[in-house]
């Protein structure tokens, strides 16, 4: 969005800048033109016009007579001033004398700027036209004393390239460019929930489907992206039925391996053999409590006290005579899912008191985010595997040992709990050694 803005704004300044470059070449064009002088014939008409005038008639003929190129007023005391310095300039005789002819034989004067009278030697004619290339002012006296001043102007252009061109521009600049980047908001809008949908998409299967609006290209990109969602939440629904019906037609089959298992005459057979059903029937199960939280429902959660979860594993596990601890003085009120939270405190107790023989458990809250942190004083896990082990079926055992209990699923069943309540996990070294897991989980 910034950048489109960035590059529109800079289009628009690029084309006005480009417009007053031009608009001021033609200024100076019409400059080195020079100004345009009212003919001899139309200033005895403009004189004859005052002169005939009543005088409480003379601003409505004036205010006729003005104009963007001409400016004429009529003072009773003459505009020039005593000192005023005289030139004479016989070279340009022949412009004045059409004006005294005009005229009548009144009085005729030209004034010029200061410094600029020895150049109004540039006084010349194309066609018609008188053209001079300082301005000047013609200063008549008329027949009752007063006195007409005529002062030629610029070109309207010129006039217009001042501060109004100027305003005028940067107003339909401000205008038009806002109106573009309010249209390319709305425009852009639904490209920018696009893109957060695309970035939720794998934690957020159950998100309703976008609304499609914007450009017709935007509104087919996000009708395609609801149909894959729908696609994706239906393909990972039926694999988790598949899932569920396997284990539990499993779960049948070992049953009976079970109870044929009772008939083995050698105990520790008959032992080892139930172990490893019991080890089958734990795997069935931990993967598909795995596959269930890939889209479980973010709108079933519930008002829930994390210590009192956290103080009954901890019980469970003491009452086994587990070195197990829990510090945590008051209630956690979290909105979270009781059964997958439950499952992540279970496995993560268990995990600490498998590989490093006791456990201390302990949630701290903020305004905002809960955290819990289990502390064992067992190896660690190395930093190259970190990331590793949440993975499905890692284990760190080398060769995945079989001989050594465990699915490998546990920390992978965390992880996955911890994405449901948009929280986050990670490992750290503990003080003293071992390993300290911590897991971040906002409060609603």
């Amino acid at each position: 969005m910034l950048q489109v803005s960035l590059v529109l704004i800079g289009a628009l300044v690029l084309v006005t800048v480009v417009a007053l470059v031009a608009f001021r070449l033609q200024n100076l064009q019409d400059r080195r033109n020079g100004y345009r002088l009212p003919l001899p014939a139309r200033v005895a008409a403009i004189v004859g016009s005052i002169e005939q005038t009543p005088r409480e008639q003379l601003p409505t003929l004036l205010a006729a007579l003005n104009s963007s190129t001409l400016l004429v007023s009529v003072d009773e005391q003459s505009p020039i001033a005593p000192d005023q310095p005289r030139v004479r300039m016989p070279l340009i005789a022949w412009v004045i004398d059409d004006y005294l002819k005009a005229l009548g034989g009144r009085s005729f004067v030209i004034i010029a700027e200061r410094g600029a009278a020895l150049k109004l030697a540039n006084l010349r004619r194309e066609n018609d036209s008188i053209f001079a290339n300082r301005p000047l002012t013609l200063i008549i006296t008329l027949a009752d004393g007063r006195y007409a001043s005529i002062e030629p102007r610029g070109d309207l252009l010129s006039y217009l390239l001042g501060l109004r061109l100027v305003l005028g521009v940067f107003f339909a600049l401000f205008t038009i460019g806002g109106s573009a980047l309010w249209l390319i908001r709305r425009q852009i809008r639904p490209l920018v929930e696009l893109a957060g949908a695309v970035e939720q998409l794998g934690d957020r299967l159950d998100a309703p489907p976008l609304r499609e609006a914007g450009a017709v290209e935007v509104r087919h990109l996000v009708a395609a992206l609801n149909r894959m969602q729908a696609r994706i939440r239906t393909l990972v629904a039926a694999r988790t039925h598949l899932m569920a019906a396997i284990s539990h037609d499993l779960g049948t089959y070992l049953t009976r391996l079970r109870l044929r298992a009772e008939f083995i005459d050698d105990p520790s057979q008959r032992e080892r053999a139930a172990r490893d059903i019991e080890d089958m029937h734990a795997l069935l199960q931990d993967t598909l409590t795995l596959a269930r939280l890939d889209h479980a429902d973010r709108n079933g959660a519930e008002p829930l006290d994390l210590r009192a979860l956290a103080q009954r594993q901890v019980e469970l596990r003491a009452e086994q005579g587990a070195p197990a601890r829990l510090r945590a003085g008051v209630a956690v009120m979290i909105c979270g899912h009781r059964a997958p939270l439950t499952r992540l405190l279970s496995n993560l107790i268990d995990n600490a008191l498998k590989y490093g023989a006791e456990v201390d458990v302990q949630i701290n809250a903020d305004a905002e985010r809960v955290e819990i942190l289990v502390e064992d004083r067992g190896p660690g896990i190395p930093n190259e595997f970190r990331t590793l082990v949440l993975e499905p079926f890692a284990r760190l055992d080398a060769a995945r040992n079989l001989d050594q209990p465990g699915s490998g699923l546990g920390l992978a069943i965390a992880a996955e709990v911890v994405r449901l309540h948009r929280g986050d996990i990670r490992f750290e070294d503990r003080e003293g050694g071992g390993l300290r897991v911590r897991v971040s989980l906002p409060l609603k």
